[in-house]
């Protein structure tokens, strides 16, 4: 029987699948720098994080062209995605409390919008990728909501496989209603503090697209509330 070597950290399959979901993730946010084209600078980034971020906003750096296995080092797996996924959030919430500084008042409800269309997009086209046969077997719309229970659990906005990303309120077949465990409002990190409503907002507009995707049928309602924030789902009539 071979045993692993004490200093190699081998990854498993659930820390893969963390990586793509925080890969995923931050691609959000460039779709949102691309799209809105508010310039800014590297220092402007760092400024107001705390040195265990900026310590890791080089991971970020072409994200999408590595592989999992090129971040690991002398720590454990989950101790690099764990500082990867705190500097992928506070990135995220960087850009939208840049957004909102940089914007005139006046403009403010069209770049909400536009950043709303931009997850509902993404959302939809995550969910084509990863559930492409289940969506394409029959080509018809479900008529059972608790179908796509589980596919709510592989999103970008689900962490890691380790936690459950919502804790089940009532499923029915034309009803779904969850409460989030690991929504922007319930996140360890202070830099989503202060933005908290709005990315917890535009990650219910990713999920509509992820949702839409699975069954064109769905209909979502979202509502910020203690101890956690509620999603339903029901299905169109």
């Amino acid at each position: 029987m071979r045993r692993e070597p004490w200093h190699e950290r081998l990854p498993a399959a659930e820390h893969y699948l963390w990586f793509q979901n925080l890969v995923e993730l931050h691609e959000l946010t460039n779709l949102w720098l691309k799209e809105v084209q508010i310039e800014y600078s590297q220092h402007a980034v760092h400024r107001g994080f705390s040195k265990r971020v900026t310590e890791n906003l080089w991971m970020l750096n072409s994200l999408t062209e590595h592989k999992f296995e090129d971040y690991l080092d002398d720590t454990t797996p989950e101790d690099v995605l764990a500082r990867l996924e705190h500097a992928v959030w506070a990135t995220q919430a960087w850009t939208l409390n840049h957004f909102r500084i940089q914007t005139p008042e006046d403009s403010r409800e069209a770049i909400e919008t536009v950043l709303e269309q931009i997850c509902w997009k993404a959302g939809r086209r995550c969910a084509e990728k990863r559930w492409s046969r289940w969506i394409q077997k029959d080509g018809k719309p479900g008529t059972d909501l608790r179908d796509i229970l589980l596919a709510f659990q592989d999103s970008p906005l689900s962490r890691s496989s380790r936690q459950e990303s919502f804790l089940l309120r009532r499923g029915v077949q034309n009803l779904v209603e969850v409460e989030l465990l690991t929504c922007p409002h319930r996140l360890p990190y202070h830099e989503t503090h202060e933005v908290a409503d709005w990315l917890c907002r535009l990650h219910w507009n990713f999920l509509k697209g992820y949702a839409y995707a699975l069954n064109s049928k769905t209909v979502s309602e979202f509502k910020i509330s203690q101890p956690r924030c509620v999603h339903r789902w029901h299905l169109e009539h």
